[in-house]
């Protein structure tokens, strides 16, 4: 089983070798600050004509026919009008302010921004570091499993050892899911990702912006504060959290016993394995690794085989690199309350392959979902289950009661998703343990501090 040591310097070591032939085959590029030529009179009357545009374009594009083209060209028609109006007004509004004490340079200015300049750069915040811990501090408290009722928490305290026994005794079951990842499983999850941002230290990155805030580094650590304290089992009631740890034992004992049990599952990843995986894969934003999915889908036999084989060695060892614990965060305004923050994490190309070839794994070991979930379930959407409803109601008389659980995936407990997994019969003696090595260094690491640089608490098998 390779050490820790070993599986941290492997997965430097190919991620750095991805980033070098990056480096000599990609030309860089200067960054550019890309804007919108009606950002001076955009309004919400332009908007919502604008997203009518894009509405009937993509219906146009699904149906074809001359009814969806005379739609598309009356609303193109209508959007321009409305653009119109609202440039007209936006001027005449600037012309009333002229007067013989406007300089010639504001008049210039003005003129050159109706003609599509580029926006002036908006201003520095004066404390970015004090603005950036305070969102941190918002963020964690906001999804800490204090915010949980005390009920809550005491159950899961009570929930925990039998999750904990239950865990425990899957890991000793062996199973075929335990062999180590081929080729083909990591090329099917690189055909999946696509490029979206990188992380902290991509290499051959364009050069950075200049800093927008005065003291960078401890806004930072008070926005991944805020962040972790959100997300802390803390935020837990009282009982959930005792119910938690009455129910740990139990669960360990299962994951122990799941773990002595030999299975086809614990076999390595194959190279099929990793082609699909690779297939799936679409560019989005990075990890901190700074390496996308176009990359792992053009790194040749070569790369293949590099990534195959350190996605064995975790597999293997059950433990993840440190790196794949790590994300980071990108705090974007929310579209109705600008002034609130939603983080997101941006996780490594690297590990969300691994993920999708665990993930077909543990699919094909357990078999399919119940008739009745609809959440992140393929070529199902809310039409099945609105249509599923209907069917049940047929005419009669019904009471429908819709329950909307506040952050339910940041509170949720990760022995409880392994005590369910043991329980659906997955005895693989390495998945089981990997998961538990993988849930239970993420939480650690949380702890009562939350996430570090927003490090991903969901395991392998969160989506299981």
């Amino acid at each position: 089983m390779p050490k820790p040591d070993d599986l941290h310097q492997q997965e430097r070591d190919l991620t750095a070798a991805i980033q070098t032939a990056a480096t000599t085959a990609i030309p860089k590029c200067a960054p550019s600050r890309r804007h919108r030529t009606d950002w001076w009179y955009y309004n919400d009357e332009v908007r919502e004509h604008n997203h009518r545009v894009n509405l009937h374009r993509k219906l146009y594009k699904k149906r074809p026919n001359p009814n969806n083209l005379r739609l598309l060209q009356e609303v193109v028609a209508r959007a321009r009008q409305v653009s119109l109006r609202a440039k007209e007004d936006k001027w005449l509004e600037w012309c009333a302010t002229f007067s013989q004490h406007t300089s010639l340079g504001q008049m210039w200015r003005s003129v050159r921004t109706a003609y599509g300049a580029a926006p002036p750069r908006p201003a520095a915040h004066p404390h970015p570091q004090q603005e950036a811990e305070r969102l941190a501090t918002i963020f964690t408290s906001r999804g800490s499993s204090n915010q949980l009722p005390l009920h809550t928490r005491r159950t899961q305290q009570q929930l925990q050892p039998h999750r904990d026994e239950a865990v425990r005794e899957a890991m000793e079951v062996a199973d075929m899911t335990d062999r180590p990842f081929s080729l083909q499983e990591l090329q099917q999850a690189k055909r999946r990702g696509r490029d979206t941002a990188t992380g902290a230290d991509a290499s051959g990155a364009a050069p950075p912006h200049p800093a927008a805030h005065q003291h960078p580094q401890q806004e930072a650590e008070r926005l991944a504060t805020t962040f972790t304290t959100r997300g802390s089992s803390d935020q837990l009631p009282l009982h959930t959290r005792r119910t938690q740890q009455q129910l740990q034992p139990h669960g360990d004992e299962a994951l122990r016993e799941a773990m002595e049990v030999a299975d086809m599952t614990d076999r390595p990843f194959s190279l099929q394995e990793l082609q699909q995986a690779k297939r799936r894969g679409r560019d989005t934003a990075t990890g901190a690794d700074g390496v996308p999915y176009s990359m792992l889908a053009h790194a040749g036999p070569a790369g293949d085989a590099a990534l195959l084989a350190t996605l064995n060695a975790s597999w293997t060892a059950g433990r993840l690199p440190p790196a794949w614990n790590e994300a980071d965060i990108k705090p974007i305004p929310k579209p109705r309350e600008p002034s609130k923050l939603r983080p997101i994490s941006l996780l490594s190309c690297l590990a969300k392959t691994a993920e999708k070839m665990v993930l077909a794994r543990l699919q094909w070991h357990i078999g399919p979902s119940h008739p009745h979930i609809f959440g992140y379930t393929r070529r199902v959407s809310t039409a099945d289950s609105i249509l599923t409803l209907m069917t049940h109601i047929n005419l009669r008389p019904t009471v429908a009661v819709f329950i909307d659980l506040e952050k339910a995936f940041k509170l949720a407990s990760p022995h409880a998703n392994l005590d369910a997994l043991v329980k659906k019969a997955t005895s693989c003696s390495t998945a089981v343990p990997g998961s538990d090595s993988r849930v239970t260094s993420r939480a650690s690491k949380r702890g009562k501090m939350g996430h570090p640089r927003a490090a991903s608490s969901a395991p392998y098998f969160s989506t299981c």
